[in-house]
This record gives C-alpha cells, sequence and structure tokens, in this order.
C-alpha cells in the first residue's frame, strides 16, 4: 500500500473577506513526482505558506507523512520539515556547499565546526545519491542549476521527504532543466516526494507522476501520467495557446536580408568583455530578437553595456550606426523593460498618470508644466485602464494593471528599440498570453524588440530569429522555423 507524503483535505482559507484556498483537496504519495500546473497565482502563495508553517484554517486538514499537523481551530503555527527550490534559493552564499547542507539545519548544535569532515560527508551523500556537487565550492559561486543540485542534497541529507519546487524553468534553460528533473526522479526512487509548480504542461507532462490543475484557489482536474501523456491537458490550455498564435513574425523576408543589414539599429561587432566573448550579431529596424542566456553567463552583463553602465574590453557596440555609449540620444531612443516589471518599474511616490507619464518628457516637454497635457493624456488612455484607478494607490492596483502602465509607458516614450528582461518571469498563464499581447503592440508600431531571457518557450511567440549564446559565446542562430523544430526536441524525454 502507498504512503502518503503530504494529504490537504478540504483546507479553506480566508483573508479580509476573500478565499484564498477553495474547498483545497490534494494528496501526493511518499516518491511521486506531483505537478501542480497553476493557470494563475490566486492561493499559490497561501498554499505554500501553509505547506512551510501551521497557519490557522478557515476549514480543512493537513496531513504530513501521514500524520496531522494542521486542523482548522487547532492550528499550532510550527514549522515543517518541507524544503523549497525557487528562485530565491535557500542557500547561504558566504558558505560552503557542505556547510549549506550540513550546518544550516535544524538540530545542528556544534559550536566548532571541522571543514573536512563535511566536506567528505557531502562528497559521500554526492556519490550515494548520483546528486553532482563540489563541497569545498561557496554557494556564491554556484550557478542556478548548481544551487538547485545542492538543496536536493541538502532535502534528502536533512530528512525533507517532501520538496516543493516553483517556477524553476524560469532560471534552467532547457538542457540543465532535463537534468534537473532526471535528479528529482532519482531522489524520488529514494523516497522523497515533490510538489513540482508551474504554469505550463510541457514542464510535466514527461517527469511527473500525476498532476493537477489549479485555478482560482481550487483544484479544477486531476490527471493520472496515462492522461498526461495523451495530451489532455491542453484542452484546458487551448484558450491561452490560441492567444499566443495570434502573435505574428515581422513584415520582412528572408530575402531582406541585404537591406536589413542597411537598416540596422543596433550591432554588435566582436564585442568581448568580463565574461562575454567576440560577440557580433545585429537587430533590424522593426525586428524582433530573442536572445537566449543558456547558462547564465552573459545576460547581466549584456544588460550593463546596453545599459552604458560598463564599456567593452574591446569591440564595438553601434546604435544607429553611431557608438552607442556616445550618444545621448540613444538614451531616448532605447527603453528598457526590467524583469518583474509590476514591482521593479512602478514609482510607489508618484500617481498612476504620473507613473504613467514618467519618460514622455522627451516627446512632450512641458508635460510636468503643464497640466492640462496631463490630463489630455489621462482622458486618452482612459478607456485602456479602468478610470478608477488613475485615484488610488499605484501599488494597491492589480500587477495586470501595474504590467500595462509599464507597457503603455514604453509606448508613450515612442522608442526605437526596446530591450525586454526575462518579459515572463513571475508571469502566470493569463498573464504570460497578455505580456505577449504588449510585445506584439511593440512590434506593430516597428519599433525593435530584444528580449533577454534563460527559457525560450515563451519568448518564442514574440520571435522573428534566436540567438543562442553559451559560455560566453554566440554559438547558435535560429530562424523562426527551425526554432519551432528545435522546441520539439526540448519538449522529447531522454530518460
Amino acid at each position: 500500500m502507498k504512503k502518503e507524503a503530504l494529504r490537504l483535505e478540504r483546507v479553506t482559507v480566508e483573508e479580509d473577506g476573500g478565499l484564498l484556498l477553495d474547498n483545497f483537496s490534494l494528496h501526493v504519495f511518499e516518491g511521486e513526482i506531483f505537478g501542480l500546473v497553476c493557470f494563475n497565482f490566486h492561493g499559490q502563495d497561501a498554499l505554500l505558506h501553509l505547506l512551510q508553517r501551521n497557519g490557522p484554517l478557515h476549514y480543512g486538514f493537513v496531513y504530513l507523512r501521514e500524520k496531522l499537523v494542521n486542523a482548522y481551530g487547532k492550528s499550532d503555527l510550527s514549522y515543517n520539515r518541507v524544503l523549497f527550490i525557487d528562485g530565491s534559493g535557500c542557500l547561504a552564499d558566504s558558505l560552503t556547499v557542505a556547510e549549506n547542507i550540513f550546518v544550516l539545519r535544524g538540530g545542528f548544535k556544534k559550536r566548532m565546526v571541522n571543514g573536512r569532515t563535511l566536506e567528505r560527508q557531502a562528497k559521500a551523500l554526492s556519490e550515494e545519491t548520483g546528486i553532482p556537487a563540489d563541497p569545498a565550492r561557496y554557494a556564491g559561486e554556484l550557478t542556478f542549476y548548481e544551487r538547485c543540485c545542492v538543496s536536493l542534497l541538502k532535502a534528502y541529507a536533512t530528512g525533507s521527504r517532501l520538496v516543493v519546487v516553483r517556477d524553476v524553468s524560469q532560471f534552467l534553460n532547457p538542457a540543465d532543466l532535463r537534468a534537473f528533473q532526471r535528479l528529482m526522479r532519482r531522489l524520488a526512487g529514494l523516497g522523497v516526494s515533490f510538489l513540482y509548480l508551474c504554469s505550463r504542461y510541457e514542464e510535466i507532462q514527461d517527469c511527473c507522476d500525476r498532476a493537477a490543475i489549479m485555478e482560482d484557489g481550487r483544484i479544477r482536474k486531476t490527471l493520472d501520467r496515462a492522461r498526461l501523456r495523451d495530451r489532455s491537458i491542453l484542452a484546458y490550455q487551448a484558450p491561452f495557446d490560441r492567444r499566443l498564435t495570434e502573435l505574428k513574425p515581422s513584415r520582412r523576408s528572408k530575402e531582406e536580408g541585404e537591406e536589413q543589414d542597411k537598416n540596422c539599429i543596433l550591432r554588435f561587432r566582436k564585442v568581448c568583455g568580463s565574461r562575454i566573448r567576440d560577440a557580433s550579431f545585429s537587430l533590424a529596424e522593426g525586428e524582433s530578437l530573442v536572445l537566449q542566456d543558456s547558462d547564465v553567463t552573459v545576460l547581466q552583463e549584456l544588460l550593463s553595456l546596453l545599459l552604458g553602465e560598463v564599456k567593452p574590453v574591446s569591440g564595438d557596440i553601434l546604435f544607429d550606426r553611431a557608438p552607442l555609449q556616445s550618444g545621448a540620444r540613444s538614451r531616448k531612443d532605447i527603453a528598457f523593460i526590467a524583469e518583474n516589471p509590476a514591482a521593479s518599474m512602478i514609482w510607489p511616490h508618484l500617481s498612476v498618470l504620473d507613473n504613467l507619464c514618467f519618460t514622455a518628457d522627451h516627446k512632450l516637454p512641458a508635460i510636468w508644466r503643464s497640466r492640462r497635457i496631463r490630463e489630455s493624456v489621462k482622458r486618452e488612455y482612459a478607456a485602456r485602464f479602468d478610470p478608477a484607478c488613475f485615484g488610488s494607490d499605484v501599488m494597491e492596483l492589480p500587477v495586470r494593471t501595474r504590467i500595462d502602465i509599464v507597457y503603455q509607458r514604453i509606448l508613450l516614450q515612442r522608442p526605437r528599440l526596446v530591450v525586454c528582461v526575462q518579459p515572463f518571469a513571475q508571469t502566470d498563464l493569463y498573464l504570460r498570453g497578455h505580456v505577449l499581447s504588449w510585445l506584439n503592440r511593440i512590434r506593430a508600431e516597428d519599433i525593435s524588440l530584444l528580449i533577454l531571457t534563460v527559457n525560450r518557450l515563451s519568448a518564442l511567440h514574440a520571435a522573428d530569429r534566436l540567438l543562442i549564446a553559451e559560455h560566453g559565446r554566440m554559438q547558435v542562430e535560429l530562424s523562426r522555423e527551425a526554432l519551432e523544430k528545435e522546441l520539439e526536441k526540448d519538449r522529447t524525454p531522454d530518460w
């Protein structure tokens, strides 16, 4: 008989009169990888907080390893032995891998730590589980994939028989994602259970034993492995996929390569930096280029070069056939959309209208002196925004509305080039389609688009070309047609 690692039975969680989890029922068996496809973020944080700590319930019961740990009216606020793997990380950068595995855990009471002993134990643990790790390296030196490997070792060493994995595909390239899923399968064979949260069915289709679809704090459907294999989950995701297929490539054809070269808006010519090696590529006016940083090596440095924060060691970066760092105009003609713009590109001390107009002053110089101009902007865009939002605190607005403010601000700025950094990070299925529609609007204005990303799956729908960077070099360039074929390979399991 299978043993249960986790069971949530009719769990209901309320906050400020609203339901976060509504009659939520879920069970995960020992040694099972259970996928949870979240169509939106509603209730997701409440679920994770509940797994981490036994907080108050409006109704329901929570069992871990067949032991009742939480029930309505009997919550003791105790912590559970559950390990989380997500973008925030659970490792201390200033400690070694061995110290992170054995020292940072409950119950460790030694005052003197023998580093060599810990390293020997970590090496033995790595050999036992087959999970690669260098015990002597500092956690701050590790790639995200290596940090995930160390987190798996830590879960096994500390007896955390339930591991919650959340949206790791936003930080892992397809090859590392498949390797990480193989390691999950190896630990599952040793009795560790996994709850794998994501928003794309492709991730859970080949690595999970069972899966459920979560929306608005409820479980809509539970699927066994056979039903995952026959792609029945596509019926639930079809409305979103149809929305994505509405995005079309640019009007420029392959035969216009020479003309595109003449109309090049951005060009890297043999650029070298601290991590970038001999990078050469170009972006034509009105074209959309996705640059995938396969091993998370060059993305941050590329962004710093484009922002003008650092200069290349050698080579040239040209914007509109002039050196990028020399022209003041380029600062107005290039717009940047940071990762998670709903939080990182909103100024909480400004009004909604001022947030919307923030970068339009070079097109409308009098916008800050003239209330009439700002009111005109407000009237023009009132139909696209809820009129009531203009009188609200901007940080109290929904994430979707704040994303609208950022992208509409970019269109008001009217740049010639937009650089987007991980535009689909921290987005659910609804928001992903919404962000893609904004990217489509940018392209419809013949504005060049450069998307810097780690995982290319969502970015495919907004790409005319894909450039893959690996080990600091631009290794492969793919057209949209070739990219479609490559993505089919990414969905094929190899274990």
